[in-house]
């Protein structure tokens, strides 16, 4: 993957992890005891919650996008 493409999707990543943080803070009860009571849309806040911490592992371990490097290098053998 080129440089300019590794990027695009660093940023997407960004993008989607700010609208997950935003929606869980607009949607975030005053108390802990009306948290327990949300039902569903409490495993809603859990789930993007996740989302947003698995697209941060993701930029960081460069997962879904291979290092940019060359093929001669051992670790990115037939990842170009």
């Amino acid at each position: 993957m080129t440089l300019p493409v590794r990027s695009t999707v660093i940023r997407i990543k960004l993008t989607e992890m700010r609208e997950s943080i935003d929606l869980v803070q607009q949607n975030l009860p005053d108390s802990a005891d009306s948290f327990s009571g949300m039902g569903l849309l409490k495993d809603g806040i859990y789930k993007r919650t996740e989302y947003a911490i698995e697209n941060v592992f993701d930029i960081c371990t460069g997962y879904d996008f291979p290092p940019v490097c060359k093929p001669e290098v051992h670790h990115c053998k037939g990842r170009d």
